[in-house]
């Protein structure tokens, strides 16, 4: 029989097309062709003749077509849920920075650490910042720093916004870091996040020079002139200072590289390490970041109970002296 939709040629007593996938209903009666019977092949048994033409090759028939269509349906359904591989490192970035609670460490210029913990939102939000025998301390809307209080404005202002907990209202929320976004880097700083989405996801584009996924870790490595270049393209608008800066740096340098390596586990960041090099003739120079995240939801109020002695700063004596 034939298909009415498509005219594919689909077996007797199919419940719907595996050419276009359409359904044939009781209103549909389908037409009848008479085939001439081929001759059998010399070397064809009488048991695989029937195993060929009898009624388990029909059921067989259904059975791969409402497969396929299965398959079909749960591929569509991964892609919307998971999406790329830019989807899920930033799902993941939302995800942790609305935790209940984590702790971080940092690590930057060559091993200098910060080690920190973060808890709460609005007005429970705390923060506490170690780095050697220094501590930063946000809490109740106020700064402690090895037991001193810090009455920055523009800093306390900045710690207000990042209680809401949401990268978007951080910025919307403090007039200062949106100046200073559209001065130094971008003007539609609102496109940035899902433009850097998309970008990521684009594995096979040409900045991306390579892209590795091992288990639940992503690494990728970019150019950065040729994503500065696809990201003007996306409708990004830099501001006149940072395409004088990609410019000079263009003009100056061979190459500029970025490799992002990010691991995710149950939907949170593990760590993410970003490295940036430059290259120029035989000169070659890195530096990376590295950021880890553990203890999600299981930061205790009590941690953040600082005695100032066992951060004492060194740098009181000098001062004291003076």
């Amino acid at each position: 029989m034939f298909c009415p939709k498509c005219g594919s040629q689909v077996a007797d007593g199919s419940i719907f097309c595996g050419v276009c996938g359409a359904a044939f209903d009781s209103y549909y009666q389908p037409r009848q062709v008479q085939y001439k019977q081929p001759a059998a092949a010399p070397a064809a048994s009488a048991s695989s003749a029937a195993a060929v033409k009898g009624p388990d090759r029909k059921k067989l028939i259904i059975i791969c077509c409402a497969a396929v269509c299965v398959l079909a349906v749960l591929f569509v359904l991964f892609r919307l849920v998971f999406g790329g591989p830019g989807d899920r490192v930033f799902s993941a970035i939302d995800k942790t920075i609305k935790a209940e609670s984590f702790e971080f460490d940092l690590i930057y210029d060559h091993n200098d650490r910060l080690n920190g913990m973060v808890m709460g939102k609005d007005d429970d939000f705390k923060v506490l910042v170690t780095e050697d025998r220094n501590y930063l301390l946000y809490e109740d809307g106020t700064f402690t720093e090895n037991g001193r209080e810090e009455h920055d404005r523009d800093l306390l202002d900045f710690m207000d916004s990042l209680a809401t907990r949401d990268p978007e209202k951080v910025v919307d929320g403090n007039s200062e870091i949106k100046k200073e976004i559209k001065k130094e880097f971008v003007k539609n700083y609102k496109e940035l996040i899902p433009t850097a989405r998309k970008l990521l996801n684009d594995t096979g584009a040409n900045y991306m020079k390579s892209y590795k996924k091992s288990g639940s870790t992503y690494k990728f490595e970019i150019d950065l002139f040729k994503l500065y270049k696809a990201a003007k393209k996306e409708g990004i608008q830099f501001s006149s200072r940072f395409k004088s800066m990609m410019n000079e740096i263009d003009d100056d340098l061979d190459s500029i590289t970025f490799k992002l390596e990010v691991t995710i586990d149950g939907g949170y960041i593990k760590t993410a390490k970003g490295t940036l090099t430059i290259k120029d003739g035989d000169y070659k120079d890195s530096e990376s970041m590295t950021l880890k995240v553990k203890n999600i939801g299981k930061v205790d109020e009590d941690d953040f109970d600082i005695d100032p002695d066992d951060y004492y700063n060194y740098n009181d004596d000098y001062y004291d002296y003076y």
